[in-house]
């Protein structure tokens, strides 16, 4: 049995950011492979002092507590997990001997390389910092484990890439893609709760463009925001401002395109939600995506707040359905080689077993 501790909070004010979510999600590792046990190893002291740190620099802009210690050397514990750059002030005890693995993300947007090498680096410095003394760091995509590689190369033998864990991923069955294929009407999908920034503005002047091209193809769309869309011309469109995760997993599975072009996005989790639901995707072409979709073999890529292009992707993917439902295939099969949670959860246990020996 491999004891896993968690150092994160288990509940904090943040509990609705994607880190957070992340890391309870992880916490269930344990269901899907055997001899894995995943606990938080932080006590109610610890989470009620990050919980003021949160709220302090959302309020005051600076932390109450600098630093909060967490002892482990008496915990049951094998090796230590801990996830993000900062994790609200918390801190191992200097006196821990466990094995520890570091998640940490690096800066690969194309907005971030324009900021030039020097921040680049000052962001690698900042992680090696944040690193010393983890026996491994984990990153999430190979773009971000190589970013920091190219800049801290003798990290190269401690640094590993495993995906996200994703045990909500419900993937539609092949036999029931292809059943919603064959219908000709074409149902397209935004889910983006920051409109403005996920790329509602431009997908709806896109949708504008082709109107009339829609409604001759009988397509309609469905937006799930908090923002509020701004189509005047095409008329076809159902407005959501908040579902519940399994009510939109359920609008991908009857969809046919999903489609967010956002100005800027980290990853893009709710991505590998529409590929597993068998729907063809329309992304931006920024790295993550790239490895996302391999480069565009599963997803059509086009450049941020272009709302030509936009239009004329779509355009282009409503009219050839062969093309359609081979990419929403080839972005399933990927999700499934890619994201499945039970493989997803032994790639796990084979780091924590590296992080152990």
């Amino acid at each position: 049995m491999i004891n896993v501790g968690i150092i994160n909070p288990s509940w904090t004010l943040n509990r609705h950011n994607t880190d957070q979510r992340c890391v309870l999600d992880f916490s269930t590792l344990g269901n899907y492979v055997n001899d894995i046990s995943m606990q938080f190893v932080g006590s109610k002291v610890h989470y009620l002092k990050a919980n003021v740190n949160f709220a302090s620099e959302r309020i005051l802009k600076y932390r109450v507590f600098n630093h909060i210690n967490i002892s482990v050397k008496n915990s049951r514990t094998d090796v230590l997990y801990k996830y993000g750059n900062e994790i609200l002030g918390l801190k191992i005890d200097k006196k821990n001997t466990k094995p520890v693995i570091s998640t940490l993300g690096f800066p690969t947007l194309n907005q971030d390389k324009i900021r030039g090498e020097q921040y680049l680096q000052s962001q690698a410095d900042i992680l090696e910092r944040y690193a010393q003394g983890s026996n491994l760091v984990h990153f999430h995509t190979d773009c971000m484990r190589e970013a920091f590689l190219l800049r801290k190369p003798d990290w190269r033998d401690k640094c590993v890439t495993v995906p996200f864990f994703l045990p909500h991923l419900n993937f539609l069955p092949q036999e029931l893609i292809a059943k919603k294929f064959s219908n000709h009407n074409t149902h397209v999908l935004f889910v983006g709760v920051d409109g403005v920034r996920k790329g509602l503005i431009e997908l709806c002047a896109a949708l504008d463009v082709i109107a009339d091209f829609l409604n001759e193809f009988k397509v309609n769309v469905t937006i799930v925001s908090k923002t509020k869309h701004s189509c005047k011309k095409f008329k076809n469109v159902n407005q959501h401002f908040f579902l519940e995760r399994n009510e939109v997993q359920k609008l991908m599975q009857d969809s046919h395109i999903y489609i967010m072009v956002p100005h800027q996005e980290s990853f893009g989790l709710v991505f590998v939600e529409a590929m597993a639901a068998g729907c063809a995707v329309i992304a931006d072409d920024d790295v993550p995506r790239q490895e996302i979709f391999d480069n565009g073999a599963c997803g059509k890529l086009v450049k941020s707040r272009d709302i030509s292009l936009i239009a004329l992707e779509l355009k282009q993917l409503i009219e050839n359905r062969s093309m359609m439902y081979s990419m929403a295939l080839n972005g399933w099969r990927r999700a499934q080689s890619r994201y499945a949670a039970e493989d997803v959860a032994k790639q796990y246990v084979s780091v924590f077993r590296q992080a152990i020996s």
